[in-house]
């Protein structure tokens, strides 16, 4: 059973594991699983399989949101995500780092 979506409009600052650059988007919807997210201002394209550390303000409740996440589907601008936990993300970084 899929996890219930609900609309957001928050604002995102994303970093892609093994890049230096830093996107913002705005947060389009959200789950207990991931979320659907719109970039902003840029040309960057993900991939399927992409690792990325998201930071979202939460201004209403005056906290900050860190999550790690990886890339399950994109559409140009659009990317959806699913949330990961930070040990799974370091596995995947040493397993691609004894492909190289």
């Amino acid at each position: 059973m899929a996890a219930e979506r609900y609309p957001t409009q928050e604002i995102a600052d994303i970093e892609i594991y093994g890049d230096t650059t830093k996107l913002r988007a705005v947060m389009r919807n959200l789950s207990s699983t991931g979320a659907g997210l719109e970039i902003l201002g840029t040309t960057i394209s993900f991939q399927k399989g992409d690792l990325l550390n998201i930071t979202v303000e939460l201004d209403s409740l005056e906290k900050t949101h860190n999550v790690d996440a990886e890339v399950v589907w994109t559409d140009g601008q659009g990317v959806g995500v699913c949330f990961m936990k930070k040990d799974e993300v370091v596995q995947r970084i040493f397993l691609r780092s004894d492909r190289v």
